[in-house]
């Protein structure tokens, strides 16, 4: 799908794991699920389709000018 190599993808989730100091698939998993992992990877489950998110960030932005 990605035509990357599984040492390729492993070395860049060791290397996220690593930044985020997260210890296990577990964590990992925890992280993703969280509001801040949900904001950072930009997930739409969690804050509703792109549209609503894109508004609601367009507000916030208007709101500190």
């Amino acid at each position: 799908l990605l035509k990357k190599s599984n040492k390729t993808i492993s070395a860049q989730k060791n290397s996220a794991m690593r930044r985020l100091a997260i210890h296990s698939n577990a964590e990992m998993y925890a992280w993703i699920n969280s509001a801040q992992g949900a904001r950072e990877l930009n997930l739409p489950s969690v804050y509703g389709d792109a549209a609503e998110w894109n508004t609601a960030e367009l507000r916030r932005e208007m709101s500190h000018s």
